[in-house]
């Protein structure tokens, strides 16, 4: 079962996915496919008594054992790993777009408020504009303006910080704030682009999405000529190994992060549409062959950021796993239990091309305002 444009249930970290066919809306228990959230939590006691004796003897043979799984992440060689961080993103779908176009979107004042992906997003921007000198976007980071000098007095795409991470509801309500303010109300497109550390396996994306949408209608009902983009959150790559094996059996792994911003993106996509969504995530899953990367939660398969998309993708692990540690220690600090405790991802570069798809992704949004242009999520793609 995809984790796309499904209704679910969220109980104590689990996803319980309903059958597509029963109109009573009961579980559909004969498809294995499902969530099995009964076992899950049977097999979780069963495994926390088990790791407290387990962790000093048979972790560290199951470790020594990893060394040779296949899942491991590949490494590759520096002739390998360079020509993948220089590769370009299949951008041809930008050519099918009237000059016209980008004439009245070059016109328009973009208000585009992000964090550490957003910074990649506008990396990848600053390539395609270099090669596509006819989208005329004039892009400008909101500090490079100085005190007194008007953010939007002439037409430009302006990018500055959403907030702080782990504060998804303030981020909300920093860019209503900012879109009501006497610079904000000159704005005609905008964008906010969520964290990837927004989002745990404690947060719950139906509540989140409620104060997302209201916030969001409020606003557009405010100013009606303002159209707001919906982007889909950051993904992860997958937890692999060992490791994760065993924290899955413990109930931390990050692998259930990735499922809540999954069930975040389907209800963004199933309110606001192709037309209003800036599907990220479906380019940071999508690997050059059209094939997806995905986890497996609780019996449902999630989309997940490619290790492809990732420069030196084992050092961005290293520090995620130090980053884990940390939390770990702050929990045991504070007598929270292992299962209050969520793991968080340290930021990762990304290569070339996938810089370049999610600022495609961006720019094929924004032509959907005209007539005439793409009407689908482009395919992510090398050359």
């Amino acid at each position: 079962m995809q984790g796309t444009a499904r209704t679910g249930e969220w109980k104590d970290s689990c996803i319980v996915a309903w059958s597509d066919h029963a109109a009573d809306g009961t579980v559909d228990a004969g498809n294995p496919a499902l969530f099995e959230c009964e076992d899950a939590r049977r097999w979780r006691r069963i495994a926390r008594w088990a790791a407290s004796l387990a962790l000093s003897g048979a972790a560290c043979v199951g470790m020594a054992a990893a060394a040779n799984e296949v899942v491991r992440p590949v490494r590759q060689d520096a002739k390998t790993s360079q020509q993948t961080e220089t590769r370009n993103a299949d951008l041809s779908i930008l050519d099918e777009v009237e000059k016209s176009c980008w004439t009245n979107i070059a016109s328009k004042r973009v208000y585009f408020a992000h964090q550490h992906r957003g910074e990649e997003l506008v990396l990848g921007l600053q390539d395609i504009l270099a090669s596509h000198p006819s989208i005329g976007l004039h892009v400008r980071a909101q500090s490079s303006f100085t005190a007194g000098e008007q953010l939007f007095a002439k037409p430009a795409f302006v990018h500055g910080p959403a907030g702080a991470d782990g504060e998804p509801e303030r981020k909300i309500d920093r860019f209503v704030a900012f879109l009501r303010s006497g610079e904000g109300t000159h704005v005609d497109l905008a964008v906010l682009d969520f964290s990837m550390n927004d989002f745990d396996r404690s947060t719950d994306p139906e509540k989140l999405f409620e104060h997302y949408q209201k916030a969001i209608e409020t606003l557009e009902r405010e100013r009606p000529t303002l159209q707001v983009f919906a982007a889909t959150v950051p993904l992860a790559c997958p937890e692999q190994g060992v490791r994760e094996r065993m924290r899955r059996m413990m109930g931390t792994t990050g692998n259930i992060a990735n499922a809540v911003r999954g069930r975040f993106n389907d209800l963004i996509r199933a309110e606001f549409g192709n037309e209003r969504t800036i599907d990220f995530a479906h380019a940071e899953s999508e690997r050059p062959d059209m094939t997806h990367c995905s986890v497996i939660v609780g019996g449902v398969r999630w989309p997940a950021r490619c290790t492809e998309s990732v420069v030196e993708h084992e050092k961005s692990t290293k520090l995620e796993r130090n980053n884990n540690k940390r939390e770990e220690d702050d929990a045991a600090k504070s007598k929270r239990t292992t299962a209050e405790t969520s793991p968080r991802q340290g930021h990762e570069t990304l290569t070339r091309a996938a810089r370049q798809a999610l600022a495609r992704e961006m720019l094929v949004a924004f032509a959907r305002t005209c007539e005439g242009t793409p009407a689908t999520t482009s395919a992510v793609g090398t050359d």
